[in-house]
């Protein structure tokens, strides 16, 4: 005879725990295409290798498509973005023979040279989407250049964070002093004047917080890419920032 206790027990499971399956949480996850090509070209050969990385899984089907077109805009450029990203790798790779190549009809110089395009995306906390882009293209002149880019977004929404949403009015005001002296606490130097007759830094008026900024649960990195606050030789500027140190600041963004 069975045990009217256990049934009863197994009944009252079931009607608090309907459906474990049900209620299993998405968890944001990436993806990745790679590809690497030689064009022709009137003196040799253009090479162009990307790395491609971009969400691939979330909850919100709406959320995840903009954010995904809007990776194809920061990655490839914005006349690339597409609804979906192979879609958008299809659009690239169709213009590069024309930009990088040459045909035999083409009777336009094209030099040797490449462009070489990698990215990384990673969580910070559970809901805001990092994402570093590295880019480097020697497309004739002096010489080749480097950059590194980066974009925040809101996976809850959607949303791109630029400064605006990260801190008050009042905290963004406050970044450009404090990232000015934070540049001389890492460059060693006791003033501006020195990093400008030393370093090849611009006048201090041009030093801004931008919004190509790294977010981590702890810290704000900002990037000056090469030309942005100094001369090429100079290389890039990266600041990083404890965010605890930071005035308004708003912390609502993680939680």
């Amino acid at each position: 005879m069975k045990n009217p206790t256990l049934i009863l027990c197994a009944a009252l499971l079931l009607a608090v725990f309907p459906s474990c399956k049900s209620t299993r949480k998405v968890v944001p996850a990436f993806d990745t295409i790679e590809k690497e090509q030689n064009f022709r070209t009137t003196t040799g050969y253009f090479k162009v290798a990307y790395r491609f990385e971009y969400l691939s899984v979330l909850a919100d089907r709406a959320v995840l498509q903009r954010v995904q077109q809007e990776m194809a805009a920061e990655f490839f450029g914005p006349e690339f973005a597409r609804p979906t990203a192979a879609e958008s790798v299809a659009a690239f790779d169709a213009s590069l023979e024309h930009t990088y190549g040459i045909s035999p009809e083409d009777s336009t110089f094209k030099w040797d040279g490449f462009l070489h395009l990698s990215s990384k995306a990673a969580l910070a906390g559970d809901h805001i989407l990092t994402y570093t882009i590295d880019r480097a293209e020697d497309s004739g002149g002096a010489h080749g250049m480097e950059q590194t880019l980066h974009a925040n977004w809101d996976l809850r929404t959607g949303a791109r964070l630029t400064l605006d949403e990260v801190f008050s009015p009042e905290g963004k005001a406050a970044l450009g002093e404090t990232i000015r002296a934070q540049i001389l606490r890492d460059k060693g130097v006791g003033s501006w004047r020195e990093l400008m007759d030393d370093h090849c830094y611009n006048p201090e008026a041009e030093i801004m917080p931008v919004d190509n900024f790294l977010l981590t649960t702890t810290d704000i990195t900002f990037v000056y890419n090469p030309y942005d606050i100094a001369c090429y030789a100079a290389g890039d500027t990266r600041v990083k920032l404890p965010l605890a140190n930071l005035a308004g600041f708003k912390k609502e963004i993680f939680q």
